[in-house]
């Protein structure tokens, strides 16, 4: 029989990770669908095309971990499939982690209005910057996720029974320092990256908020000012959903509550919720997404209806113009 808190547990994973695939389904689909229109992406559908992959590999990556460890702990812990699935996990974790870098420094770059000119110079090259720094974010997120099929340790337990000593072998897991390093490369960097660009963003809207106050008509217009605000509206929840994640993936590594407990139940829940949340996060931060994923439900809620197909068709043409 298998334990209600797994079945529990399960459950949350499937619904999440259902979410979590089709959501960012759908912005991989309207991202490749504007890409064959204009011919070639911007820089930010570069991204977000990027992050949407990536959610979906870690989607499907943290639900086969789950899954083994919930329901074939012998075959997970195995010297064959630990190794792998720790290393696909860490590169999906710290590759998310650093598209989300380059998006925030994507907006923080086009929002800020400081007249330095290396911010200029970022600029007027961000077109080419980007897909070197998607590269260069996967190529650092390989090199911070392999080591760690080096660095697993198998610590022997000593048991006695009967009077006999019997050695046990322990349950894999990954080496304090390696932790350490990883987490500050890979997670502890970023989070402060992100964070700085949200206080830039947030420092320059502060800063034209004031201009425009004292009676001076200088810097965004007013659909650019509130396209800028609804980008730091969106770093800014990237910003505490990456703290949220970051620190409950913190707190069961250590194992700081028991397994059923309450506590545990809410880390867990946010590490399942983090890829759904992030996708919604970044359509409803996007104009372009937001408009296509409604156009999308209002077909959905036609064909519902029983829509004829020539009045669906009819509808979808005079929303796509």
């Amino acid at each position: 029989m298998v334990p209600l808190f797994i079945l529990i547990s399960l459950a949350i994973l499937v619904v999440t990770a259902f979410w979590g695939i089709i959501t960012n389904t759908l912005i991989v689909v309207i991202n490749i669908k504007f890409w064959v229109q204009n011919g070639s992406p911007t820089s930010c559908d570069q991204i977000l095309l990027t992050q949407a992959v990536l959610s979906i590999c870690f989607q499907c990556t943290n639900a086969a971990n789950d899954f083994l460890l919930l329901l074939w702990s012998q075959l997970y812990f195995s010297d064959q499939v630990f190794p792998v699935i720790y290393v696909l996990l860490l590169f999906t974790i710290f590759s998310s982690f650093w598209f989300t870098v380059c998006l925030c420094g994507f907006y923080c770059i086009s929002i800020v209005s400081f007249q330095q000119p290396l911010f200029v110079l970022l600029k007027a090259k961000l077109p080419i910057l980007v897909p070197w720094l998607l590269l260069w974010s996967v190529l650092l997120s390989l090199f911070t996720s392999i080591p760690a099929a080096w660095n697993i340790q198998r610590e022997a337990a000593v048991t006695a029974v009967d009077n006999f000593t019997t050695e046990v072998s322990a349950l894999p897991k990954l080496s304090k320092r390696y932790l350490l390093l990883s987490s500050t490369l890979g997670c502890c960097l970023p989070l402060l990256l992100v964070g700085m660009f949200n206080l830039l963003i947030i420092h320059s809207l502060c800063a034209h908020s004031r201009r425009m106050q004292r009676g001076g008509m200088v810097g965004f217009s007013s659909p650019r000012l509130g396209a800028s605000i609804g980008a730091a509206r969106m770093v800014t929840s990237l910003l505490f959903l990456y703290i949220f994640f970051y620190t409950s993936e913190i707190l069961l590594i250590l194992k700081t509550f028991a397994a059923v407990s309450p506590w545990f139940c809410l880390c867990l829940f946010v590490i399942y919720a983090y890829s759904p949340l992030q996708s919604i996060i970044l359509i409803c931060g996007s104009p372009k997404l937001r408009r296509e994923t409604l156009g999308i439900l209002q077909a959905w809620r036609l064909v519902q209806r029983g829509l004829p197909v020539s009045q669906l068709v009819a509808s979808l043409v005079q929303q796509a113009q």
